[in-house]
């Protein structure tokens, strides 16, 4: 039941229904998912802090994305991270900052983390890693961005509002804690990683309830095919080409995704192909789950990596959304490593980062 609201004057009243609509549209964004990037792999700490110090180097990696460019005031997310590997001690540490601006309704989020992995090495072929990541997130809301009911009148639209909260900026921080697993060999990985552990409250009014951030379940998994292993004349080929099929999978909340693609790579190229949606999955409305396609391509050149991809929306949204355009950098330093006593194994997933030495 929605309680109904006494009315003391018919301005206060039509400013208290507005306020009750923001509240509720807010509601339903504290429910939402987690910001998403369509290069996965290459946003690798966002994905599963088990990536952390995978590169055997240290790897800096660069993200944004502009989501449904279409609109006047388009989603604009950002991710920056930094990762060490520790071989010494079978360990990386890493740090990442991401932003997230969604909209024109002056809503943003800050988020910055620290990451700890461990590797567990069970043959020179079979590895396990396992990060922890604990973070610190801020959520702005910027009221002077928003509009109320009462500003619209017979006169026309006034810049002046009579509500509580005009002329306010709210700010909320809560903490986040995080974790993940990952299983690879030289052709085959698995991936598992659970955000927001402890479902923290980031309701803005926190003396009118609770807003918990709900659990991000994420799988990811794939296997990396040789389409040119046969020797030539005794010799491995000049260039090796590789196919790599792979998915993932969310959950979060009321909200399930599937992402489900291809790679293909021969340095210094790569390109991808995929799909975002579950076509027999239907929501509570009865349409069809389906999300985008996505397109990516790429180069890179020894240790610097880039990469673009397109998002053609095909859900309800393609009429004024459009799409979605993302870019990726990313930067592996192994300036002054001794090579190690035992050579680590590189991870097989198409995150175009690991280092190609430390084998």
């Amino acid at each position: 039941m929605i309680p109904t609201t006494q009315y003391i004057s018919k301005k206060t009243n039509v400013f208290k229904w507005g306020i009750f609509f923001f509240s509720t549209i807010w509601s339903l964004l504290a429910k939402a998912q987690d910001p998403q990037f369509s290069q996965y792999y290459s946003a690798p700490l966002y994905l599963n802090p088990a990536f952390a110090g995978s590169s055997g180097c240290s790897r800096i990696v660069s993200n944004f994305r502009n989501q449904w460019f279409a609109l006047n005031q388009p989603y604009n997310t950002f991710a920056f991270s930094f990762d060490h590997n520790l071989d010494r001690y079978n360990s990386g540490v890493g740090v990442q900052f991401v932003s997230d601006q969604v909209g024109k309704n002056g809503i943003s989020t800050l988020n910055g983390s620290l990451f700890y992995a461990y590797r567990i090495d069970f043959s020179p072929k079979h590895s396990l890693r396992a990060g922890i990541q604990g973070g610190i997130m801020s959520k702005h809301l910027d009221i002077l961005q928003l509009t109320f009911p009462d500003q619209f009148t017979n006169d026309g639209f006034q810049e002046n509002t009579s509500g509580d909260y005009a002329n306010k900026r709210l700010r909320t921080y809560f903490a986040s804690i995080s974790s993940g697993l990952l299983y690879y060999s030289s052709s085959f990985w698995l991936g598992l990683a659970a955000h927001h552990l402890n479902e923290p409250n980031h309701s803005f009014f926190t003396e009118k309830g609770n807003a918990q951030l709900p659990v991000k379940l994420s799988l990811h998994s794939g296997y990396k095919f040789s389409v040119n292993k046969k020797l030539l004349h005794g010799k491995m080929p000049e260039k090796m080409k590789y196919l790599t099929p792979t998915f993932l999978f969310k959950h979060q909340g009321s909200f399930t995704q599937l992402d489900l693609g291809i790679y293909y790579s021969s340095t210094p190229i790569f390109i991808g192909f995929w799909y975002r949606g579950i076509p027999f999955l239907k929501s509570s409305e009865s349409y069809t789950n389906r999300d985008a396609l996505v397109i990516q391509g790429g180069f890179r050149f020894d240790k610097l990596n880039l990469g673009y991809s397109f998002d053609y929306t095909m859900s309800n949204l393609s009429s004024f959304a459009r799409g979605s355009h993302e870019i990726s950098l990313g930067y592996v330093v192994c300036r002054g490593y001794k090579k190690p006593k035992q050579r680590l194994q590189k991870l097989p997933c198409p995150d175009f980062y690991n280092n190609e030495l430390a084998r």
